[in-house]
């Protein structure tokens, strides 16, 4: 089986690419909003490892905020 029938396959898979992609998205947004809120910005450094290094609760915020509105943007670009 091919490696694009696998992930279409696969239980995870929405209705189609950007359905999924915009999933994925919205799941990693709230596991970082979840490190925001809920533990340490240390921790939220030390347990990511694609999330850009944060110096401060600032920077965690404004990526935060971009990540958001980079996915309310992402939806209407690809709105059928």
């Amino acid at each position: 089986m091919s490696e694009e029938n696998s992930v279409m396959q696969h239980e995870m898979f929405d209705k189609d690419f950007v359905t999924t992609a915009i999933k994925l998205l919205e799941n990693y947004y709230k596991d970082i909003n979840y490190m925001a809120t809920d533990v340490s910005l240390d921790q939220c450094n030390a347990m990511t490892d694609g999330t850009p290094y944060f110096d401060n609760d600032q920077q965690m915020h404004d990526y935060l905020k971009f990540l958001k509105a980079f996915i309310l943007v992402f939806k209407e670009e690809n709105e059928s």
